[in-house]
């Protein structure tokens, strides 16, 4: 028994001689790393990478103080738990400045785009030690420590945040990050969809409505039509990845706004619609009148402030053509 003591301990001993060494734990299914520190202590560096806390990581001490054993259920846990020590074991005479080596400063920033409100409370809510996920606006705390002497005003009508705070700089770094991130171009599309009947005929009172006279010269160019007549008007309010759908009767609309690239607005759209107007169907000696149905779906992309006509489908049962009159704007989301 003494022999087989003995050789364990060995053993156990040239694991800890390997600078960095795995060992699976296969009843728990858990990888073990060793690693070295050089800078600071053992006992200074678990108790902070602990606050810090990444979750399903554990720490173990080497009993000589200079070596760290990571216990993680992957590869990927035991990299950022490797990485977050070799951010602890620093030179002390490297340590950033504590909080009461430091002056309360105020600060304002200015913002473009986003909303005052939302950033203020993105701030709020990652104030300690902020990781910036790089990925646009997510982001996630590393530690719940809370930023000194915080606080925050939101100035909307001047679209500013003014912090004052004791922080260091790379706190003020983080903080400035977190805006940058968040103050991104963010539009608003107006969309306004009409439904036209045009006809080849002339019909009193409807030659040119005032809801047509903007693309006057435009239907003038494009077709020789007589006549025309507004069946429909909808207007929508959305930005990327929104859907958007009409509550008209005897109309359905349903779309996205799939893009804003710049001055071009990428569209979907899908119409159903059903007229007023009826026709006679004659199946053998039996007569059916029925509504006629228009249905409609195309990708279209089209310049902010641009108006698009598509049309000329024929509904031969009332010598009728429709034409989709589609207009579309970019605007401040905030106005």
């Amino acid at each position: 028994m003494k022999r087989l003591t003995v050789t364990l301990t060995t053993m156990l001993i040239i694991a800890f001689a390997f600078s960095s060494c795995a060992i699976v734990d296969e009843q728990q299914q858990m990888i073990r790393r060793i690693v070295p520190v050089q800078h600071r202590s053992v006992a200074d560096i678990i108790p902070l990478a602990n606050s810090i806390g990444i979750a399903n990581v554990k720490y173990i001490g080497d009993p000589n103080g200079k070596r760290i054993i990571i216990q993680a259920p992957d590869e990927a846990l035991i990299n950022e738990a490797r990485k977050l020590i070799g951010e602890l074991d620093v030179p002390l005479e490297q340590k950033k400045a504590e909080p009461d080596e430091l002056e309360i400063q105020t600060r304002y920033f200015s913002l473009k785009n986003a909303d005052v409100k939302s950033v203020a409370g993105a701030i709020h809510a990652l104030s300690g030690e902020i990781a910036v996920v790089a990925a646009k606006t997510r982001m996630r705390p590393h530690a719940q420590r809370s930023l000194p002497n915080l606080k925050m005003v939101e100035d909307k009508r001047n679209r500013q945040i003014i912090i004052s705070a004791l922080l260091t700089d790379a706190e003020w770094g983080k903080v400035e990050e977190i805006i940058s991130h968040m103050d991104i171009p963010n539009q608003d599309v107006l969309l306004n969809l009409k439904l036209v009947l045009a006809s080849e005929e002339t019909e009193e009172g409807t030659k040119i409505p005032k809801e047509l006279k903007p693309v006057s010269a435009q239907l003038k160019k494009m077709f020789d039509y007589q006549s025309y007549q507004v069946a429909n008007d909808v207007n929508f309010r959305g930005t990327v990845s929104q859907e958007f759908s009409s509550g008209q009767p005897y109309l359905k609309i349903r779309g996205s706004i799939t893009k804003i690239d710049g001055e071009v607005i990428g569209l979907d759209i899908d119409i159903e619609k059903t007229f007023a107007e009826k026709y006679t169907i004659v199946t053998g000696s039996r007569q059916k009148s029925q509504n006629m149905y228009f249905k409609f779906y195309d990708t279209i992309q089209i310049k902010s402030g641009e108006t698009l006509i598509i049309g000329g489908s024929k509904l031969p049962e009332i010598n009728k053509h429709v034409l989709l009159v589609l207009t579309a704007k970019t605007v401040d989301p905030y106005k």
